[in-house]
């Protein structure tokens, strides 16, 4: 684990890192504990970084969720991936948006997992307004009933 070389250019304080691994795609991952993002994204602007979002992705692990936060530093192009891990019972998590524009990677998230990016309340990103059927990319959701279409009442 102490191996791992993580980008010069994307400065981590070593007292936020719980874990330091490579994904299968050679890219560095940490694993941060949830909120910290923030703190480690303000720490990344007022160091005057300038920081690219590409991405964040839910994985749902049954007893929690992760968020993996793809981040690159526009002038290396050096890149991190930001691992949060937060409980599936009590799924939130502080947004990001007002730092870096995330408000639809959040809302999608919000909608097909039900992760509630606290600051953000963008609504219907994908699903329809009158989607009444859960979050559909959870792993314990149930598919809808015959008496409904794609999660929508007949």
């Amino acid at each position: 684990m102490d191996q791992i070389t993580l980008p010069t250019s994307l400065p981590i304080s070593e007292d936020l890192v719980r874990e330091k691994f490579l994904l299968k795609s050679k890219e560095p991952a940490i694993v941060i504990d949830n909120g910290k993002q923030r703190e480690l994204l303000e720490n990344w602007i007022n160091a005057g970084l300038d920081i690219h979002l590409s991405t964040i992705v839910c994985v749902d692990e049954q007893d929690r969720f992760d968020l993996l936060y793809y981040f690159m530093n526009r002038y290396s192009y050096e890149t991190l991936v930001l691992v949060v891990q937060i409980p599936k019972d009590n799924p939130m998590t502080p947004s990001i948006t007002d730092l870096l524009d995330s408000r639809y990677y959040e809302g999608e998230i919000r909608e097909m997992f039900g992760v509630i990016f606290e600051g953000n309340d963008i609504d219907n990103v994908f699903l329809p307004e009158d989607w009444q059927e859960g979050h559909p990319l959870r792993k314990d959701w149930v598919k809808p009933s015959s008496e409904t279409t794609g999660g929508i009442k007949k």
